[in-house]
This record gives C-alpha cells, sequence and structure tokens, in this order.
C-alpha cells in the first residue's frame, strides 16, 4: 500500500527534466508548483534497455514561466503533480491507493504508467476512486503498459502525442490552468497541434508515430534505480 507520508516533494521544474521508471517497480514522484507557471508539459516515453529487454519508462517534465507583466493565468502555487507507476489501475487497491494520494496532497494531475488500462472499465475505474477527477488512457492492444491521466477542474490539458504503442512514443500533454483558476486572465495556448480530451480527430492524427526514437540511451540495465532522481 501507498504511504504519502513517506514521499520527497519536488519542485515543477522550469527547464526540461526527466525521471525514468523501472516498470516493474512501484514508484510515485511528487512534483509541486512553486512558482508563476502558464504551461506545464509532460511527455511520456516506454522503452526497452537493450540486453535485457527490460521495460521502463522516461517522463519529461518542463514548464513556462507566467508573464506577470502581461496578466498571464498561471497554474495554482501549492498544487501538485504525480507521476505514479501504478502497475494496473484495475487493481482493487487502486482506488484506495488514488484516495490517499488526494488526501495529502493538492493533486491537480496524476500521469499513470504502466496503467494497463482497459478502456470499457475506465468509468469504473473512475467511480471506484469517487473523487472529481476527469479519467483519460492510452493503451496498446496487449494491454501491458500504457498511461492514464486524472485531471481536477484546475487544469486544462491539450494532447499532442497519443498513440497506443507497447513501445515508443506514448503521450505529450501540456497543461494550462482552466478558466476557474485564471479568473479571467489571459491564457497561454501551447503551439502546435493539439487534442483536447474526448476530441474527434481521426485515427490517423491521434496515432501520429514519431519516427526518430532512441534506445537505451545509455541507461544501465536497471533503469529503476533513476526513481526519485530528478
Amino acid at each position: 500500500m501507498v504511504n504519502p507520508d513517506e514521499l520527497p516533494l519536488f519542485v515543477v521544474p522550469t527547464t526540461e527534466h526527466e525521471v525514468f521508471f523501472g516498470a516493474t517497480k512501484l514508484g510515485i514522484h511528487v512534483i509541486e508548483v512553486q512558482h508563476l507557471l502558464s504551461i506545464i508539459s509532460l511527455e511520456v516515453h516506454a522503452d526497452v534497455t537493450t540486453s535485457t529487454r527490460s521495460r521502463y519508462f522516461r517522463v519529461t517534465v518542463s514548464s513556462n514561466i507566467a508573464n506577470e507583466l502581461q496578466g498571464q493565468g498561471s497554474h495554482e502555487k501549492g498544487s501538485t503533480i504525480i507521476i505514479w507507476n501504478a502497475r494496473n489501475i484495475h487493481r482493487p487497491s487502486f482506488a484506495e491507493n488514488f484516495r490517499k494520494l488526494h488526501e495529502r496532497f493538492s493533486l491537480m494531475l496524476v500521469v499513470m504508467i504502466e496503467a494497463r488500462s482497459k478502456w470499457p472499465f475506465l468509468e469504473t475505474v473512475k467511480k471506484d476512486v469517487g473523487l472529481n477527477y476527469m479519467f483519460e488512457s492510452i493503451s496498446p492492444p496487449s494491454g501491458v503498459g500504457g498511461v492514464a491521466l486524472a485531471w481536477d477542474d484546475r487544469v486544462e490539458p491539450y494532447f499532442l502525442h497519443r498513440q497506443a504503442l507497447l513501445y515508443g512514443h506514448v503521450l505529450s500533454v501540456n497543461t494550462i490552468p482552466s478558466f476557474k483558476v485564471s479568473r479571467g486572465a489571459p491564457l497561454v495556448i501551447p503551439e502546435g497541434k493539439h487534442y483536447l480530451a474526448e476530441s474527434d480527430c481521426s485515427d490517423d492524427e491521434l496515432y501520429d508515430v514519431m519516427a526518430a526514437w532512441y534506445t537505451n540511451s545509455g541507461l544501465d540495465e536497471d533503469p529503476s534505480i533513476h526513481d526519485w532522481l530528478f
């Protein structure tokens, strides 16, 4: 079971930082908004190590400082983002652990890797959690791996890439503060092509595959030791 009081708290970085999770090891990385941030960007990649073929995830986080002179809207200070190797969101313990994290932290966004989400049952997961979060999931046909997102009404997510592959680029998302948080202040809409959650884009657009990708990228053969490094 998850003990939120034992989790270290990091700061949402203003420059690009990475955190690694081995697919089979429980890991939770908590980052808190401590600056005026107009956009927070997250990219999730799945890959395997070269020799042992161990699966791992690389999550890249970056953010943009809000321009106070232009009165830009910013994410709420003290709100948190959690990156969580949930190892199957359909586990009976998942909803209880989610509620524990919600009670301990001011969660605005939860990124769940190794979600193993089954789309027909995602509403059941949401009901079991019993809190006011929206859920979105991306999973390969095998049911292994995949990513799920949960966010509350302080956040508007813009999806750049989503693809249901076991390895390779899985998800890119930019978050901006919702109208509720910005209270009418000008918002910085992320550049590029976006897909709102539950958007009506075509399959070709939705599963746009990145052609270039890396293998191993200098990691040792047990990337789970990189948990907590940021």
